[in-house]
């Protein structure tokens, strides 16, 4: 009897379903390495992946980023109850993916790392960040102006996780403005027309990492000028100067001086167009064998103009 009890109590472990390991926590605020190949589960689309899990307070969001060279990244997410909140296959450019969403309920999420396709495994690194949404700051400014501030964890984020503030203006349709942003981080300028349309971006064009913006505007009303940075780790200080431009349509024609009629005049005699800086060599010409007759054409043209 011992004996067939013991053998009963053998096959019941041999047949009893797998306990699965408990799947690792998402590391936050850091790149994580891993790789998908054998040994792995695989899920219900029949590619293999690895699985973390994060608590999540209700308002709270997570921003995840999936790259790999040698598979095409995918993620997804599902919430305590099971159902999907987000999924990614390429957003974040070529073969990478990311998801970005907001916790509507408090609870365990569960993130899932594969490849797109079956059969697919390899290296991949993994980033998450985790923030609590906050107000947009802004702030009214009359052109020209020039503001100073900084960005930090006081600050809104981005839909990807940037931090941002808002300064905004008034202005009239085909006015030009010109905004330069020097700070301790990236810098990062995006124009925003009333509508709410990108009227124009700029992330470089005053050395190193401070940015230029110009940009000529569609229509009248108050635009947003939002400070921000390409990365969700950048902070530091930073000072803004917004200045109202001329446009170029209104600046007025430089007069043709009687001196800069002749030098076209004599320019044009030995193959030149009569250009030039005034501090420089100017109505030059590809053509020096004609350049004794055009000296002698001044005589008879400041004669004509007496």
């Amino acid at each position: 009897m011992k004996r067939l009890l013991g053998l009963v109590g053998l096959s019941a472990l041999l047949l009893a379903p797998a306990v699965a390991a408990a799947e690792p926590r998402l590391p936050v605020a850091e790149e994580l390495s891993g790789t998908i190949g054998g040994g792995d589960t695989t899920n219900a689309r029949g590619a293999l992946e690895d699985a973390f899990v994060v608590d999540l307070t209700a308002g709270q969001s997570l921003k995840v980023e999936l790259r790999s060279s040698e598979f095409d990244a995918f993620l997804s997410a599902t919430g305590p109850d099971g159902a999907t909140v987000a999924e990614d296959d390429d957003s974040l450019g070529g073969s990478n993916a990311r998801i970005n969403f907001t916790a509507v309920t408090a609870g365990r999420y569960r993130i899932a790392v594969s490849s797109f396709q079956r059969g697919q495994s390899g290296d991949y690194t993994l980033r998450a960040d985790v923030w609590v949404r906050k107000a947009l700051t802004v702030a009214k400014l009359d052109l020209p102006a020039r503001a100073q501030g900084a960005l930090g964890d006081s600050d809104a984020r981005r839909a990807d996780g940037q931090w941002v503030k808002a300064f905004r203006f008034n202005a009239k349709a085909a006015d030009e403005i010109e905004a330069r942003l020097t700070a301790q981080f990236d810098a990062y300028l995006i124009l925003l027309s009333p509508t709410g349309e990108v009227v124009a971006q700029a992330d470089e064009g005053a050395g190193g990492t401070d940015a230029k913006l110009r940009a000529g505007l569609p229509m009248t009303g108050e635009y947003t000028l939002l400070v921000t940075t390409p990365s969700t780790s950048s902070a530091g200080t930073f000072q803004l100067e917004l200045l109202g431009a001329e446009p170029a349509s209104a600046k007025p024609p430089v007069p043709l001086t009687p001196g800069a009629m002749q030098r076209a005049n004599m320019a044009a005699q030995v193959g030149g167009k009569g250009g030039g800086k005034p501090d420089m060599a100017m109505a030059g010409g590809t053509e020096p064998a004609k350049l004794a007759a055009a000296l002698a054409s001044v005589q008879a043209w400041v004669t004509d103009k007496l």
